[in-house]
């Protein structure tokens, strides 16, 4: 049997978590935020010696270190966003990982803590990647890690990877510590999406799972919008789906050949995680399935429905309005139309 915390998520008198707040997924991890209800969980974590080693300087956290610390994450994730997040994997507890402000600074810091019987299988790296592409999406622009203690070879390596770099000293009262520093545009460069582009008899069944689940959450519940998504039209669809390092489903978009829906080549169902905001990729997908229509079906023009509030955003990608606005499942929306690829380039 494999060794770890094996904790139950759940609490007493109610829901496991507070289900208006974010849940993280990788390709192996499901990751929770953390409150006040979970401290002797993430007590029993710090610990254990292999953790704390790194984590606490070989001290045992006392409760009241680990109530205020936790208390800080729940308050930052009411007001942020962001915070700390429990790490389960196959029904174990692995540790922590998240972003928390320095104490007296401005610096928002990722830490990363795993239990032992776990380490060396990247887990922590998944997690972290997660977490990093969260908090940049809800609009940090630089995160840092502290290093306090020279020997530890592995952790320097670990947020080198990460694409962590230079070196910042702060003072505390107790130590000077060093941080190495992470921007979100060095992010989005070192951990670039990988594109897949299918027919929908192409698709496997656990990526059109994530493709109607990632339309569902933002056309339907995100933008509290009742509207039948499965129309019927997938079938007739090429696929664009845009993958992150964790082998999570970042950004997609679906394409219709001319003559299929319209006389124009038809874009549709543009969408990006809500984590994955803030980079660019909206554009990105955009561009990317603009380009791979061209190719798949020479220099046609594009139509787009889009919603009105966008039409700065595709008017920056060639699109100009080409009709009377309407109201679509709701929302208003507006015709638009992009001549080719020179309007683009």
């Amino acid at each position: 049997m494999r060794a770890g915390l094996r904790f139950a998520l759940g609490r007493k008198g109610g829901s496991p978590y507070d289900l208006s707040m974010n849940v993280l997924n990788t390709q192996r991890l499901i990751l929770h935020p953390l409150g006040p209800q979970d401290v002797e969980l993430i007590r029993a974590h710090w610990e254990v010696p292999a953790v704390r080693r790194w984590m606490w300087a070989n001290e045992s956290p006392s409760t009241e270190q680990v109530q205020e610390i936790l208390a800080a994450s729940a308050a930052s994730f009411q007001a942020h966003g962001w915070g700390l997040w429990v790490m389960q994997y196959e029904g174990f507890v692995l540790g922590v990982c998240g972003l928390r402000q320095v104490a007296d600074h401005e610096h928002i810091e990722l830490i990363c803590s795993v239990q032992e019987a776990w380490w060396g299988q990247g887990l922590a790296h998944e997690a972290s990647i997660a977490v990093l592409r969260d908090g940049f999406g809800k609009g940090l622009e630089h995160i840092v890690v502290g290093m306090t203690d020279p020997d530890h070879h592995e952790g320097r390596a670990f947020v080198t990877r990460l694409g962590f770099g230079g070196a910042l000293e702060l003072a505390f009262p107790l130590a000077i510590v060093e941080y190495w520093g992470l921007t979100a545009h060095t992010f989005a460069d070192q951990n670039p999406v990988a594109w897949r582009c299918k027919t929908f008899q192409e698709l496997s069944v656990p990526e059109l799972y994530e493709i109607l689940a990632l339309r569902a959450e933002v056309f339907v519940v995100e933008q509290d919008c009742a509207y039948q998504d499965i129309d019927g039209k997938d079938a007739l669809a090429m696929h664009l789906m845009g993958w992150g390092p964790g082998q999570e489903l970042q950004a997609y978009l679906r394409s219709f050949p001319p003559e299929s829906l319209r006389q124009e080549i038809v874009i549709g169902r543009v969408v990006t995680s809500q984590p994955a905001r803030g980079q660019g990729l909206g554009r990105k997908v955009m561009r990317e399935g603009m380009h791979r229509a061209w190719r798949q079906w020479g220099d046609h023009p594009i139509h787009v429905s889009a919603q009105a509030h966008l039409q700065d955003w595709y008017n920056s990608l060639g699109f100009v309005v080409c009709g009377p606005g309407y109201p679509e499942d709701g929302i208003p929306h507006l015709p638009m139309r992009c001549a080719g690829k020179s309007a683009l380039d």
